[in-house]
């Protein structure tokens, strides 16, 4: 590790105090090539320190940029990171400058422009050795070897079922400042969790969305679920990143790293964004993707002594489906499509599109204008593994999501058939209701009364965001006109821990 290396520190207790301040951190100080030290990992969680996802992350972005990391073990709760060099020291500059102009006023200039020269690195051979997971392969370019290119393929595997798309969210930002061609990332761990972003959710809302902003499309493949519920069972996802639009560094003075010819490298240049430029917009359409066992769970006629669901419960019945068997997958799709019908109906007419052209002061969506639609229903396995994803796509371009999944605690108090089922279609309807809920009170926003600029993304999106506003280019003069500015009340503390993190990198000089 390297000595005397000025750092900035970071106090990992500050606002919601978990992962993310280290996710983003570490991303922040590869791409920037700042040295930091984060304290008091997780402290906001029980148990502090780092889980085997944060470890994994941190380890794939030591390799990724060949940077130096002490601290990255399990249940540590301080990490130092110290990278090699800035992705692209014009980049890092450009980004920063305007950003530090405040926070660095008054202090002592720094003396010339400090630099890492990035050191060679050796080509490591993929490796089943559970202890070193991270299989990372570069290859040298340009003439003076001081560079390296990641490799097509990056294969990161846990040892257990941690959310494999927070360790996504931790290397993007790098993947995308450092990447010159296509990169296929391979990650084996879980796919959906309860308290983190599920691939269902990222196919549908979190990709889509980053390229309406104008991030690179990016696409992600399902090999194999995972969850944190039921029999312990690792998933496996790939996605397909593709990199950001390169321009000549007119502006780089290092001469190392000019190609053969004596001309400037080329650098990635991220999109310019501003979440000011768009307002909330309108509901269009309603899909839902439900994810279930097809075990049984409701027969219309009686299914055993005592069983006797409400009629509430219970799906339309036809002249000939008296005696049709419901799973657990059908009867949650209904009770979704019967949640979202009783909830959106009592909504404010201004949050659908097509209902200001309708007499009698009906909304959009029950006047039929919204339509609504099952996107994918999937068989689980296992009885625990219960999942609800609803995304409304608004008339501005942008997707609205909020996602739910069943604990499975109410399972396995009887062994009774009709019992067993029963407690199925509970948990069911009970994950139905709670998601549809939440889905309601996002799209409504009614638990805030500040009546300024609402997100044009849902709460969970917002705050992904937030490293890419701070690392794309100065608002143009379009942005900066905008009358009105997006209402910071509306902010989760996930967002306003992100925009913390980035102030205190991009916004300051080490110490």
């Amino acid at each position: 590790m390297t000595k005397d290396l000025p750092t900035i520190t970071i106090d990992g207790r500050t606002h919601e105090g978990g992962g993310q301040i280290l996710r983003l951190a570490a991303g922040l100080s590869a791409i920037t090539g700042k040295a930091i030290t984060i304290t008091n990992i997780r402290a906001g969680r029980v148990p502090t320190g780092l889980r085997g996802s944060h470890v994994e992350a941190i380890k794939c972005l030591k390799e990724m940029s060949a940077s130096e990391a002490q601290g990255v073990e399990l249940g540590s709760e301080s990490v130092v990171f110290h990278p090699a060099c800035p992705v692209s020291s014009s980049s890092s500059q450009s980004s920063t400058t305007s950003r530090s102009s405040k926070t660095t006023k008054g202090k002592k200039p720094t003396k010339g422009k400090r630099k890492f020269l990035l050191r060679q690195t050796s080509v490591n051979s993929p490796s089943t050795n559970p202890e070193a997971p991270v299989v990372i392969s570069r290859k040298q370019t340009g003439t003076s070897g001081s560079s390296t290119e990641l490799e097509r393929q990056i294969t990161i595997t846990q040892k257990t079922n941690g959310a494999s798309f927070l360790i996504f969210q931790a290397i993007y930002p790098y993947l995308l400042a450092r990447a010159r061609r296509p990169i296929s990332v391979r990650i084996i761990g879980g796919t959906n969790m309860r308290s983190a972003p599920s691939l269902d959710y990222v196919e549908q809302v979190l990709l889509p969305n980053f390229a309406k902003f104008g991030l690179p499309p990016a696409s992600v493949y399902l090999h194999k679920r995972g969850w944190d519920t039921g029999p312990y069972d690792l998933g496996d996802v790939t996605v397909e990143v593709q990199p950001l639009p390169l321009v000549i560094d007119d502006n780089n003075d290092n001469d190392s790293d000019n190609d053969a010819y004596g001309k400037s490298p080329l650098r990635p240049v991220f999109p310019e964004i501003d979440l000011n430029r768009y307002g909330r917009g309108r509901i269009k359409s309603i899909q839902i993707t439900v994810l279930a066992p097809d075990d049984p769970v409701l027969r219309n006629t009686v299914d055993g002594p005592g069983f006797d669901p409400d009629v509430e419960n219970t799906p339309p019945r036809s002249h000939n489906q008296a005696d049709k068997i419901y799973t657990a997958r059908e009867y949650l799709e209904y009770q979704t499509y019967l949640q979202i019908r009783k909830r959106l109906l009592l909504l404010p007419n201004d949050l659908f599109v097509g209902s200001s052209d309708i007499d009698g002061g009906a909304n959009g969506f029950a006047a039929g204008i919204v339509s609504m639609d099952t996107y994918k229903t999937e068989r689980t396995y296992h009885p625990t593994h219960m999942y609800v994803l609803v995304v409304a796509e608004m008339d501005n371009g942008f997707r609205i999501g909020v996602d739910g999944a069943g604990s499975g605690t109410r399972l396995g108090s009887t062994r009774r058939l009709h019992d067993t089922a029963h407690v199925r279609m509970g948990i069911a309807k009970e994950l139905a209701e709670t998601c549809i809920r939440h889905f309601v009170d996002e799209i409504s926003m009614a638990r805030f009364d500040s009546g300024g600029r609402k997100p044009c993304v849902d709460q969970n999106m917002r705050d992904q965001m937030v490293v890419f506003e701070a690392l794309s280019p100065a608002p143009s003069s379009r942005s900066l006109s905008c009358v009105e500015v997006e209402d910071p009340r509306y902010w989760s503390s996930h967002t306003r821990t992100a925009k913390w993190v980035c102030e205190k990198i991009l916004g300051s000089e080490p110490e």
